[in-house]
């Protein structure tokens, strides 16, 4: 893996020039890497004009994620030799810098955006629907953010979704009881969820959904709309693959459907950081949370990773080490 992030840090760059021995190099260390992709668009070896033509694809990529400063030191690339840049993306509205492997983007990220494309072009004039499944802190927000930017980069209009808008408002949970297992499944509004990603599939008009929002920490009626122009839909959200308390209504509208795997320890010592920032409160409250609600939550979670039709490994630093490619059950 060192060697094929060292080629493709020099490539995007032009260093040195893209000689035909250098593009076989390309294909071979590609080939080998157990996070490869590409086999989602074709299974056939790849001659040079093909080879070329996606790295003239992910050049053009890395220069719209980085707002045409990938040749810029200490700006478009950040340190790590150069194997990783710095990309603008979009996070609950808000811009970021977020920095992102270029090995990520070639293996994983890049092929999965252009496979969605040919898809979405395959199923017009319906939506190309894909979710994103995974536990808390799997990074499932922020790869939808990158696809989103890669997608709009090739010029396809592309909306994310997430589940967490579909919370039962805390009245009801009070209502009901059940505030305390607020996250859990049967704290969602699952039927509407699905309801809603079958009419943006289907219908031609404009669709709204509701956002969560997380000062109020309630759902916001009405907070994002998928226009007409809107070709693809990235929903991402914990229960996308679950069976039970309506779920299974939600995964039929998939198109096509990935899970981010990320070990358990992991997810649960993100998630409790996140919780105790987002939350302003003790890690000690937010570690009881997650005993109490995330916990549970990762194993229900994990036991639907057999339902994808492809599964993402991530390491601790959330870097892609492995990819998985099998058909739905």
């Amino acid at each position: 893996m060192e060697r094929l992030c060292s080629l493709l840090a020099q490539l995007v760059r032009n260093e040195p020039p893209c000689s035909s021995e250098t593009l076989k190099e390309l294909v071979s260390l590609t080939a080998e890497a157990p996070s490869n992709c590409w086999p989602l668009l074709d299974a056939t070896a790849w001659d040079d004009a093909t080879t070329r033509q996606r790295l003239d694809t992910l050049k053009s990529v890395c220069s719209s994620l980085t707002g045409d400063k990938l040749q810029e030191s200490g700006d478009g690339a950040s340190t790590d030799s150069g194997h990783t840049i710095n990309c603008q993306l979009t996070l609950d509205r808000i811009t970021k810098t977020i920095p992102v492997r270029l090995a990520d983007l070639w293996l994983v990220a890049l092929p999965l955006a252009l496979f969605i494309d040919a898809k979405q072009r395959a199923c017009q004039p319906k939506r190309f629907v894909v979710g994103f499944a995974g536990s808390a802190a799997a990074g499932k927000t922020t790869f939808c953010a990158l696809l989103q930017a890669i997608l709009r980069s090739l010029d396809i209009s592309c909306v994310v979704l997430g589940m967490d808008g579909y919370h039962m408002y805390n009245a009801k949970l009070e209502a009901l009881g059940i505030r305390k297992d607020k996250g859990s499944p049967h704290t969602f509004e699952a039927e509407l969820f699905a309801s809603d990603l079958e009419k943006a599939k289907n219908e031609q008009t404009a669709v709204y959904f509701p956002i969560y929002d997380r000062q109020l920490h309630d759902p916001v009626a009405d907070g994002l709309c998928i226009t007409p122009t809107d070709r693809v839909l990235l929903v991402e959200g914990l229960f996308l693959l679950h069976e039970a308390q309506h779920w299974e209504l939600v995964a039929p509208q998939l198109d096509f459907a990935v899970f981010l795997a990320i070990p358990l320890d992991i997810a649960a010592e993100h998630a409790t950081q996140r919780k105790a920032r987002t939350n302003n409160i003790s890690i000690e409250a937010a570690t009881a949370h997650v005993n109490r609600v995330d916990i549970p939550n990762f194993r229900v979670i994990d036991a639907t990773r057999s339902r994808a039709d492809m599964v993402l490994h991530r390491d601790a630093a959330h870097q892609f080490v492995s990819a998985e490619l099998h058909k739905r059950r």
